[in-house]
């Protein structure tokens, strides 16, 4: 009677995995083998070619489409997934310099007030400066 309860179900070391990944990543396709495809899509005579195509390279019509666009450009010869890996290389680097430069201006402010906190014990007056908040 038991083995007939196990019946149709995996195993447990035969289960797949259910971890869940948290982002998918997107397909990169590089210029050659977008001019690769467009090329080769063109080529194709015969009815229903160009949908066989697009199967066996795992793709849709509206990728297609839109390389054709690109590539009609005059731009299209440039690289431009380079460019904007190097815009968001940039990016980064001055998100950082601004972080760190926000964290130093905030120790500066801190410093500022306990100078004033401490001439204002002593009996010492700091005048503010102008365009600075207090």
């Amino acid at each position: 009677m038991d083995s007939t309860l196990h019946e149709g179900r995996a195993a447990p070391s035969q289960v797949p995995s259910t971890e869940v990944v948290p982002r998918a990543k997107r397909c990169r396709f590089t210029l050659a083998y977008k001019q690769r495809i467009v090329r080769e899509a063109d080529a194709c005579q015969v009815l229903g070619e160009v949908g066989a195509l697009l199967r066996r390279e795992g793709l849709y019509s509206s990728q297609l489409s839109k390389w054709r666009q690109q590539l009609d450009r005059p731009e299209a010869g440039t690289q431009s997934t380079d460019k904007v890996h190097a815009l968001r290389k940039e990016l980064r680097v001055v998100r950082k310099t601004l972080a760190r430069t926000r964290h130093e201006l905030k120790q500066a402010r801190t410093v500022i007030e306990i100078q004033k906190k401490v001439s204002g014990l002593l009996g010492l007056e700091i005048p503010d400066e102008p365009g600075q908040p207090g």
